[in-house]
C-alpha cells in the first residue's frame, strides 16, 4: 500500500489517498524544493507524467535507492542535475521525453548502474550531458 496526499500549495496539501498498485504522480509543478522528485527504497514503485521542476537546488529527479518506476515528460528547469542517479539507486526506470534545461553540474549524472531507457533533451547544461 502507497499512501500520499499532493498539491502546489504545501500548506493547503489534499487529503490522503490510499493506492494498492503502482501509483500516478501526473500533472503538476514542484518549485524551488531541494530535490524536486525522490524515489527509491524497497521496491519503490510510481509513474511520473507531466511534472514540471523549476528551480531545484540539488536535483529535479533523483533515484536514492531500489525502484521500478518510470517518468514521462518530466521538465527541469535549473539546479545541479536534472536527473542524479545516486550511488545507492539499483533496479530500473524508465525515463522517457525529458526535456532538462540549464543545470549546472549536469543533465544527466548516473553514479551507479541503473535499469531502464532515456529518451529527450537535454539543452543548456554546464558540464556533460
Amino acid at each position: 500500500d502507497f499512501v500520499a496526499r499532493t498539491g502546489n500549495d504545501p500548506s493547503d496539501l489534499g487529503t490522503y489517498q490510499r493506492e494498492s498498485g503502482t501509483p500516478l504522480f501526473k500533472e503538476g509543478t514542484i518549485t524551488g524544493a531541494t530535490t524536486g522528485i525522490e524515489v527509491g527504497g524497497g521496491f519503490a514503485a510510481g509513474h511520473f507524467e507531466d511534472i514540471d521542476v523549476v528551480g531545484p537546488t540539488q536535483a529535479g529527479l533523483e533515484v536514492v535507492g531500489q525502484v521500478s518506476a518510470s517518468a514521462n515528460r518530466v521538465n527541469v528547469s535549473d539546479g545541479n542535475y536534472g536527473v542524479l542517479v545516486s550511488t545507492t539507486a539499483s533496479g530500473g526506470m524508465d525515463f522517457e521525453n525529458m526535456d532538462l534545461e540549464n543545470q549546472v553540474v549536469a543533465g544527466m549524472l548516473y553514479q551507479n548502474n541503473l535499469g531502464g531507457t532515456v529518451s529527450g533533451t537535454i539543452t543548456g547544461s554546464s558540464g556533460a550531458a
